[in-house]
C-alpha cells in the first residue's frame, strides 16, 4: 500500500512566500543613501556610507522602474550605474543589491541568483539580510531547477540560521525532485537534528519525502520507522491505515507480533471473521494465558460474531470454547506452583507468561510484578517482552499506565511500532 500522489503533493508547504524576499530587498527594503542637497550632506553621518552622486542618481530611477514592475528598464539603469567610472565598494554594493531586484523581477533567475551569491560574500551585508538572501537563493535555485545548489543552500540556511518551515522542506525537496534519494534522506537526517535542537516539527511534507526515498531504496524497516514518526507528529488517519497494512503484510512478523497486531485491528473496529477469532484465542493459549483467550472469545460472542452460523459451525466454536475453559481451569489450579517453578528456573519467558496469567486473574500488582522480574531476566526478545507488559497492564484494567509503557518500548523494530500503534489507539478511546 502507497499513499496517493494526490494526499502526498497536497500536504506540500508552499515556497511562494519567499520570493516576497525580492520586495524586501528591492523595491522597498533597503535605502538609497545619496546626497540630495546641501541640508542632506548636513544630516549624514560622515561614517556612514555613501553612494556617489552619480551613481545614486541612476539607482534612484531603477529604484522608480521596479516600482514600475519593469524589471529590464530597471536592470538598464544597474547596468548604468555598473559602468560609472570611480565606483567606491559601497556602490557596487548597492549596484548588485539593485540587480537582484531588477533580475529577479524580470524573471532571469540565472543573474538573480548570481547578484545573491555577491551579496552573501560580501562583508556589508548585514546578518537579518542574511537569511532572507540565503532563502531567496534556495528558492531560485529550486525554480531554475539547480536541485544540488538549492539543498547545499538550504541546508546552509539551517546550519547557519536556524529553523524556518519552508526552507527545511526546501531541504529535503529538492534532492527528492532530483531522484537523489541517498542525499534526501541525509538532508531530512540533517533536518531532525535541527528541529530537535530548536525544538521544532519536522514539515509533514520534508518526513513524506523521506519516508519515499526509504521505499524507494526498499528499506521497509526505516519506511515503517518514518511514517510512525509522521503518524505521531500529525493526526492523519492515512498514515494509521499505511501501517496497519505494512504490519499485516509483513511475512516475518514473528506471531506474539502478529497476535498483537490482531488484537490492535479488533481494538480499532475492524471487521473480524469467527476463524480470526478463533485463531487469536489458540495463541494466547500457546503464549500460556489462557485467561487472555477466553476473554478474546467473550469479545467474539458478545460482537455476535462468535456463536452463530450451521450446527457444524457452533459445534465447532462450542469445542473449542471447553478446550479454552479446561486450560484456563488448570491454570488458574496450578496458578502458585507455576510462579514457584518459574522464579526457580530464572525463565525470563515463564515469568511473563505467568505474570500475565496472574494479573487477568484478579492479582494485578502480583502478576505485573512477576512480568518485571521476566524483563530484568533478559528475555529473548525485550522489545516483545515490553509490548506483552504493556498490554498486561491493559487487560488488568490499568490503561494509564498502558498508555504511557506503549510509548517506551525499546529499539525501532515492529514491536516498538506496535507499541506506538496501539497507544494511539488507547489515546484516542481515552481522548487523549
Amino acid at each position: 500500500m502507497k499513499l496517493s500522489s494526490s494526499f502526498f503533493l497536497n500536504s506540500f508547504c508552499s515556497l511562494g512566500r519567499f520570493l516576497c524576499v525580492v520586495s524586501i530587498l528591492g523595491v522597498g527594503g533597503f535605502p538609497l543613501i545619496y546626497p540630495l542637497g546641501a541640508q542632506a550632506e548636513d544630516n549624514v553621518s560622515e561614517e556612514q556610507p555613501q553612494l556617489t552622486p552619480e551613481v545614486g542618481k541612476v539607482l534612484e530611477y531603477a529604484q522608480k522602474a521596479l516600482e514600475a514592475k519593469d524589471g529590464t528598464q530597471a536592470l538598464q539603469y544597474v547596468m548604468q550605474a555598473s559602468q560609472t567610472p570611480h565606483t567606491n565598494a559601497f556602490d557596487n554594493y548597492m549596484i548588485q543589491r539593485m540587480r537582484a531586484a531588477a533580475c529577479t523581477e524580470k524573471e532571469d533567475l540565472g543573474c538573480a541568483m548570481s547578484a545573491y551569491d555577491s551579496l552573501l560574500g560580501n562583508s556589508q551585508t548585514q546578518p537579518e539580510e542574511r537569511k532572507l538572501m540565503l532563502a531567496a537563493v534556495a528558492t531560485l535555485a529550486y525554480r531554475s531547477n539547480e536541485y544540488q545548489k538549492c539543498e547545499n543552500t538550504a541546508l546552509e540556511y539551517l546550519h547557519t540560521v536556524g529553523y524556518e518551515a519552508t526552507v527545511a522542506s526546501l531541504s529535503v525537496q529538492c534532492p527528492y525532485v532530483a531522484e537523489h534519494w541517498e542525499d534526501t534522506i541525509k538532508a531530512g537526517e540533517t533536518l531532525s537534528a535541527v528541529a530537535e535542537k530548536t525544538q521544532n516539527k519536522i514539515p509533514e511534507a520534508a518526513l513524506q519525502m523521506v519516508a519515499i526515498a526509504y521505499g524507494k531504496l526498499d528499506k521497509p524497516q526505516e519506511e515503517r520507522q518514518t511514517y510512525l514518526k509522521l503518524a505521531g507528529l500529525y493526526p492523519n488517519p492515512h498514515y494509521w491505515d499505511f501501517l496497519l497494512h505494512e504490519f499485516m503484510a509483513d511475512q516475518k512478523l514473528p506471531q506474539r507480533l502478529r497476535f498483537s497486531l490482531m488484537r490492535l485491528r479488533l481494538e480499532a473496529g475492524s471487521e473480524m471473521t469467527p476463524q480470526e477469532f478463533q485463531d487469536m484465542a489458540e495463541l494466547a493459549v500457546q503464549m500460556d494465558v489462557p485467561s487472555l483467550a477466553l476473554k478474546l472469545l467473550q469479545i467474539g460472542s458478545d460482537k455476535k460474531i462468535l456463536g452463530v452460523g450451521d450446527s457444524q459451525e457452533l459445534e465447532k466454536q462450542k469445542r473449542f470454547k471447553s478446550f479454552v475453559e479446561l486450560q484456563v481451569y488448570k491454570a488458574h489450579r496450578g496458578i502458585n506452583e507455576a510462579i514457584v517453578q518459574a522464579r526457580k528456573a530464572s525463565s525470563a519467558g515463564a515469568m511473563l507468561s505467568t505474570g500475565y496469567e496472574l494479573a487477568l486473574e484478579g492479582h494485578q500488582d502480583a502478576g505485573l510484578t512477576l512480568m518485571r522480574e521476566g524483563m530484568r531476566n533478559h528475555p529473548n526478545y525485550p522489545d516483545i517482552a515490553e509490548l506483552e507488559y504493556a498490554m498486561a497492564e491493559y487487560d488488568s484494567g490499568k490503561k494509564d499506565s498502558a498508555i504511557e509503557d506503549l510509548g517506551k518500548i525499546s529499539g525501532n523494530g515492529p514491536a516498538h511500532g506496535l507499541g506506538l500503534l496501539w497507544q494511539k489507539q488507547l489515546q484516542s478511546q481515552s481522548g487523549k
